[in-house]
């Protein structure tokens, strides 16, 4: 009995010694800045130089629209200020003066209308807006596929600067508040620990399994090397060191909100 006594009353003051509390979330791993690739114009895939994961360069070539109807095009018109042009030579060697004239208007409208198919050409390459990474679906397949102008072929991820997304329980959102400090363990580095600080916290929530979770935003700190080898949308567990809690609350907390619910 004297045992029992003892464990017990060991077992209530344990419940009141203040632990380091440190709440644990879903997390995956994005980039600050992200640009996308759009089709300038409406026309057909033609060859495609980059897949999901690859590392380009600025000015790097994506991919090529095809561009066969816009040479055909470029033919013709150029077909047609040729024409013009000998009228006006012809015109001028005669010195008919206004059979040169209206030729010239022609000679020059058809230049004109040349600029249109030579900008349209310049288009049909895709290049690279900035270095990263390509994380956006793979197109290799749907060569000759027909593509409108504005739809977005691909997405270039930065690798420089990195954000860390949180998806922390609407019951314990109140316990997060920006500057805290906290760790990142990845699925795909499971030896690294990265060290964060929570930069905001969003009002963006989403459902998931029925529970309702807010989005927080952390930034990583530390050593600039150890981000190389980190990757956008790779996913794993972070911890927000949010204080001191007593180690009774830290196991019983979640019980104690279901119950003033409930009761309520």
């Amino acid at each position: 009995k004297k045992l029992i006594v003892v464990s017990a009353m060991v077992l209530i003051v344990a419940l009141f010694v203040p632990l380091n509390y440190h709440l644990s979330a879903d997390a995956n791993l994005q980039t600050t800045e992200k640009y996308l690739v759009v089709s300038p114009q409406d026309a057909y895939l033609g060859t495609i130089s980059a897949r999901p994961g690859d590392q380009v360069k600025k000015g790097a070539v994506l991919a090529q629209l095809n561009d066969e109807d816009l040479r055909l095009e470029r033919r013709k018109v150029a077909s047609q200020a040729q024409q013009y042009r000998q009228a006006y030579d012809s015109a001028l060697a005669n010195s008919n003066r206004v059979e040169a004239a209206i030729a010239n208007a022609q000679m020059d409208q058809a230049n004109i209308q040349l600029q249109l198919p030579d900008q349209q050409l310049a288009r049909t390459q895709l290049l690279a807006p900035s270095d990263g990474i390509v994380v956006s679906d793979d197109i290799s397949q749907t060569r000759g596929a027909p593509v409108k102008q504005g739809d977005v072929l691909f997405e270039i991820a930065t690798s420089q600067n990195y954000l860390v997304q949180l998806f922390v329980d609407e019951r314990d959102i109140a316990l997060v508040q920006a500057g805290q400090e906290g760790e990142l363990k990845l699925s795909g580095l499971p030896t690294e620990i990265f060290n964060t600080r929570v930069k905001l916290v969003t009002p963006i929530s989403e459902i998931r399994e029925g529970r309702n979770y807010f989005r927080v935003e952390l930034e990583l700190i530390g050593d600039a090397k150890q981000k190389d080898v980190l990757r956008p949308g790779m996913t794993g567990t972070g911890k927000i060191q949010v204080g001191a809690r007593a180690l009774g609350w830290i196991w019983f907390h979640d019980v104690w909100h279901w119950l003033r619910l409930s009761i309520w």
